[in-house]
């Protein structure tokens, strides 16, 4: 009999479900966004599930210091209605890392982070975790982890 591994706590699953979790909240202004200033309820390309999944330092090192119209600009369609809108408001001036720390602030990481109510199979270690890889997590794609 071999024991199935849990990778759930792992370092690199945690760190995945911390980008997978600030992208998504971005998409999130974003779709408010496009929704209240062109009247478009319908959903628009994104990043790709290869993106988000990805955690290799080498992979994420060099985005966060630029900004949402430089990111999404390597990534999208010219014709993107999401690229449009960055380009109109000045939310496409803002840089990845600064987005990242006002989400650290803000009410929907407190909400993403992981609790023992909602998710089966968690503990204080795990929360924990999760909590410590969010706030080094800019430092850690830098090869800075000790730093906060």
């Amino acid at each position: 009999m071999s024991r199935k591994k849990n990778r759930k706590g792992m370092k690199d699953n945690i760190i995945k479900k911390i980008k997978s979790r600030f992208f998504k909240s971005i998409k999130k202004i974003l779709k408010e966004k496009i929704s209240i200033r062109y009247k478009y309820n319908k959903s628009f390309q994104y990043l790709s599930q290869k993106f988000i999944s990805n955690i290799k330092k080498e992979n994420n090192k060099s985005f966060w210091d630029e900004t949402l119209i430089e990111f999404f600009g390597e990534k999208l369609k010219s014709d993107n209605i999401a690229l449009k809108l960055l380009k109109e408001d000045k939310i496409g001036e803002i840089k990845i890392k600064d987005l990242y720390n006002d989400y650290l602030n803000s009410q929907e990481f407190e909400e993403s982070i992981p609790n023992i109510k909602n998710e089966r199979n968690l503990d204080q270690k795990y929360i924990n975790d999760y909590v410590n890889y969010s706030k080094k997590l800019i430092n850690y794609f830098n090869g800075n982890e000790d730093k906060k």
